[in-house]
This record gives C-alpha cells, structure tokens and sequence, in this order.
C-alpha cells in the first residue's frame, strides 16, 4: 500500500510517497518542478487554471489570479474580481486541491493513505481552526480522499529529524517562508512531548513580496544596462518575473549570475552578483533575524541557550538570511531539504489506520519522543493527537462551498425557501433536480434528517435511517444523475 503525505505550503505544494520496503521519494507535480506553486487562475464561473499554468497566467491577469486562499482559507469571497462571479477563498481552495489529488492519482493509481502537513495556523486554538479544518475536511470528504491525518507543517518536517539530533530542553525556533507570511514556530521538550508552546507570524513577508522586490531591482538595473523596460510588455514581465524567481534557487544562486531574455530575435543580458541580491533583499531577513532575536532572548538564557534554528529549505533559499543568523549568534542552524514535512507526514500515514469517518481524523500538533533523543534503530515516534470536535453543525460544504443551516433548515433539492434556506442541484446535471429532496431540521438544537429521503441516502457510509440525527463531521452522501455528491457537515464559529 503507497502512502503520501502532502507539504500544503502556498509557495509551492510537495507529495512524498513512501511504500513498505521501498525507499520513499517526491512526486515531480509540475512538467519541470517537483512543487506545484499554490496559483489559481478563474478562467469563467466553473473553469480554473492551478499550479505552474496559474502562475505563468497571474502576470498577464492580474485581477483573475490570486495565491493566497490557502493562507485564507474561510468562508469569505476572494479578491479575484476580473469576473462577475467572484469565487470564495474555499471554493479556490477546492479547485487546487482537486487539481493536486489529480495529478497524484495520474503519478500514483495506488493511493491507499495520505496525511496532509499543513501551516501552523489551521491547529492554532482560535476561532479560524473550526472553519478552516472543517472547510478542509469537506474537500477531503468530497474527494475522497483516504486521510489518516492532519499534521502541523513544524512538527512534520522535525519527524524525520528527531532520530538524529539531541533535543535541548530549550526546544527549536523553526522558520518557514510561504507565499504571503514568515512563520515562525518555537516547539518546547517538555516530560518526554515535544509540542508547539507558540506561533508567530510575520505578513508581508512571503516570496510573493521578496519576488516583487527582487524582480523590481532586477528591472531597473535590466532598463539602466539595457535600455530596455521589460515591464512595458505583461507578456515579457512574466517570462523576467520567472527568471528572476529561478535565480533563488539554492542550486543556481552563484557569485555572479547571468539574466537574459529574448524579444523578436534579439538577446539582452546582465549581469549580478550574488552580493546585489543579497543587498536588495536584506530588509527581509533584517526583519525574520530581528523577530527571531526577541523570541530567543524571551524564551532562552544564558545557561540554558535555545536550540537549533532550523530553516526549511524556502527560508534557506532566502539570500542572506543564514548570514545574518550567524551575525546574531543565532546558532546552530539546521537545513531541512525540501518535501521534509511532505516526508514526515507520509512517514505518520504509514503507522495510522485508515479512520472510519473524517470527524475522527487526527489533529497532530506534538510529538511524544518519550525521551530527550531518538536511537536510529527506533521505531518513528509516537504522535500527540486531537479529534476534530465542535457544537451544533453551522455549515454544510458541497465542493468547498459551505452554505449556512439556518433557523428554519436546509434543503438539498429544490429548496422551497429559495437560495437562503437551502442548495439546487440543477445546475449539477443539466437542470436537472432531485425528485425526493432531502430536508434538514432543526428539534431543539438538533439537527435531524427529515422521515422522507431519496433512496441511497448514506450517512458516514451507512444506509440512513429515518430520523438520523446529523452532527459536526458527519458526511452525506446523495447519488444524482450517476454521480456522488458528499456533503460534510461543520461548524464555524463565525
């Protein structure tokens, strides 16, 4: 049985597939790359773009691309407004995730498991991670995904890292750099768990800003040694934008390093140094090396020092900042490769046992060491677990869209209350609707399935009963027109 586990990072999303008695490897999910970079492009109201496509896209349609509604996973409209239907943030979610699982399935037929590793921000004990993990849930759900586990992006990547070095009681300050925000996570040893103690996040600080300032510099010194303004052609900033995000990466980043473009037959280059670069982009790792300062000053002393620093492989790729680290003594500092959250989210799938509904999927925000280091020969650690719970259900989510249950029910079919008390299926399948719709409603604060239902109803799986009575998790699961439609059941608190 292949196991995957998936890095849910914005800036570029990475699959690790690992099989019993097989050396486990990452998926290549775009033509040329192994991340898919997290870029949505809205084609109309149904049609969208994902991955490496979207991003080469988001230069020529600005107003129609977006990459941040993984960051922003809610039940709030996005900011793509190049359409008159302006998709939710989930609903753009949705589509990359289906996009993802599709390409996976194509690489890999045989999916028996996956466990996501995902930011820091979905497992923060907020009013956002009811929303967020139920929304995510009722992708999953839809898709059907085989999910054993929802794993923090910090402690998945430190699970392959663990039977190798000595934990300090002082913990580890771990940074990662997304599309939009820096994260920072401070994970404490404490009796034998070492488990998240905070979280601090730093906006406008992600490679979509360091990209803009970089390819900015590069434009100025590309007009002033060239003559020539690649940003009076959109079609020619995107092919400059692409160059100047490659020059990033840690394999191609020399002392000096040679730009070139091509227009209409002719060639233009420049030429910069690795030293500009670092140059232009020193506020940013100015700004992570300062924050990082006051959390090891507040967290640390002088006989008891904090741990390693380590820096997943998007924060290593940033010019700069592993110097800046070693100016502040801010030591010693721990490289991850890329895909080691994607890695140790497969490595955590492998152990767990499919789960028989996704309102029992693990939470995974510690991991229990049981000791202060891990033996090589030892099996991989244990891991400290959450159930996903919550009240009464607020929301029922159909393809990322979440419609509210309000006061008076919900309907799925033909809803007589209109577009407020429920969801037609017509435009599913050629306007066509159900013939017996499927009423909600409330007794009290429960919410129950009405006596009359189409046959084939299932609820977790199972024939529904009359009466059933629905909470938070539960998933139904209706055949229409040859096709299933899950519908997940969650409460948002807002």
């Amino acid at each position: 049985m292949v196991t995957l586990g998936i890095e849910l990072c914005d800036e570029g999303v990475l699959a690790f597939t690992k099989q019993d008695g097989k050396e486990g490897a990452l998926l290549k999910l775009e033509e040329d790359a192994l991340a898919s970079p997290g870029y949505i492009y809205q084609r109309n109201a149904t049609s969208f773009v994902c991955g490496e496509a979207a991003e080469r896209l988001s230069k020529l349609y600005p107003l129609d691309s977006a990459c941040n509604f993984w960051e922003r996973l809610s039940l709030k409209t996005s900011e793509l407004t190049g359409k008159e239907d302006i998709p939710l943030f989930s609903e753009l979610a949705y589509h990359h995730l289906k996009y993802i699982w599709e390409r996976v399935q194509a690489l890999v037929p045989s999916i028996g498991k996956v466990a996501f590793a995902v930011p820091s921000t979905y497992l923060q004990e907020d009013s956002d991670r009811e929303e967020k993990i139920g929304l995510f849930l009722g992708m999953a759900a839809d898709l059907k995904l085989p999910l054993v586990g929802i794993l923090d992006m910090a402690c998945a990547s430190l699970l392959t890292q663990l039977k190798t070095i000595t934990l300090p009681e002082t913990g580890f300050l771990h940074i990662d750099i997304h599309q939009d925000t820096t994260l920072i996570n401070l994970l404490k040893l404490r009796d034998g768990l070492l488990e998240q103690q905070n979280a601090f996040f730093l906006p406008r600080l992600g490679y979509t800003h360091i990209l803009q300032k970089l390819t900015e510099k590069l434009a100025h010194q590309f007009l002033y040694q060239t003559a020539f303004d690649v940003t009076e052609d959109r079609k020619i900033e995107q092919t400059f934008f692409q160059k100047s995000k490659n020059l990033l990466a840690l394999s191609n980043l020399k002392s000096e390093n040679v730009l070139e473009l091509d227009d209409l037959g002719r060639t233009r280059q420049i030429s910069t140094s690795r030293e500009d670069i670092v140059t232009a982009l020193q506020d940013f790792s100015q700004t992570i090396v300062t924050a990082l300062c006051r959390v090891a000053h507040n967290t640390g002393s002088s006989k008891s020092p904090l741990g390693h620093v380590i820096l997943s492989e998007r924060a290593a790729r940033l010019p700069g900042l592993e110097e800046q680290l070693r100016e502040a003594d801010l030591i010693p500092i721990l490289k991850l490769k890329a895909g080691t959250a994607a890695e140790g989210a497969a490595d955590y799938g492998q152990s767990q046992p499919l789960v028989e509904s996704l309102e029992v999927v693990p939470l995974v925000s510690s991991i229990n060491v049981g000791k202060t280091s891990i033996s090589k020969e030892e099996s991989h650690p244990q891991i400290g677990t959450k159930v996903v719970e919550g009240p009464t259900p607020s929301h029922i989510v159909l393809e990322g869209i979440a419609y509210p249950i309000l006061s008076e029910g919900f309907w799925i079919g033909a809803p007589p209350l209109g577009d407020r008390g429920g969801l037609s299926l017509a435009a599913k399948a050629q306007n066509a609707e159900i013939e017996i719709p499927v009423r909600l409603y409330w007794n009290g604060n429960t919410l129950k399935v009405a006596r009359e239902f189409p046959s084939g109803l299932l609820l977790n799986g199972f024939a529904l009963e009359a009466e059933a009575k629905l909470e938070v998790g539960d998933t139904l699961t209706l055949t229409f027109e040859q096709k299933e439609l899950h519908f997940l059941l969650i409460h948002c608190s807002s």
